[in-house]
C-alpha cells in the first residue's frame, strides 16, 4: 500500500477533522482524494466494511483504534490529541533500557520512604522525608 502524502493532512479542513477526532470526515476527505475504502482499510488495519461503517456515520471512540488509524495514515498522534509534546512523525530517540528488577527496587524504596518518612540511601543524595504532623 502506498502511504498518503503528509501534506494532504496539513490542510485546515483536515487538521480540524483530525483535532475533532472525526474519523468519518477524515475518510470522506480521503475518498475525495481518490483513496479507496480498501486502500484505507489496508493502511489502518481495518476491514473494508469497518471503513464503510465509519463513512456512514459510525463513531470511532476507542483510543487504540484511533492510534492505529493515525499510525496507518502516517499522521502524528498529537494531531488527534493522543500525545503531548512535539508533533513529529519519526520515532523518539532510543533510551537506555533499565532492568525491571532495578525499577521494582526503586519503586519499593520510594514507597517505603514515603510511608515511613525515612532517609533513602543509595539513590544519589539521601533525602529526609517528614510525615505531616497532626
Amino acid at each position: 500500500m502506498d502511504p498518503i502524502d503528509l501534506a494532504f493532512f496539513e490542510t485546515d479542513e483536515m487538521r480540524s477533522a483530525l483535532a475533532a477526532r472525526d474519523i468519518g470526515m477524515v475518510y470522506r476527505y480521503l475518498r475525495r482524494l481518490g483513496i479507496s475504502q480498501r486502500h484505507m482499510a489496508g493502511l489502518t488495519g481495518q476491514s473494508q466494511s469497518e471503513v464503510s461503517e465509519i463513512l456512514r456515520g459510525r463513531q470511532v471512540s476507542n483510543v487504540w483504534v484511533i492510534e492505529r488509524i493515525a499510525d496507518g495514515l502516517g499522521v502524528p498522534r498529537a494531531w488527534l490529541g493522543l500525545s503531548y509534546g512535539e508533533e513529529r512523525t519519526e520515532s523518539p530517540p532510543a533510551t537506555e533500557e533499565v532492568d525491571e528488577d532495578v525499577k521494582r527496587r526503586v519503586l519499593i524504596a520510594e514507597a517505603l520512604a514515603a510511608a515511613l518518612g525515612k532517609v533513602l540511601l543509595g539513590m544519589g543524595e539521601p533525602i529526609e522525608l517528614a510525615l505531616p504532623s497532626g
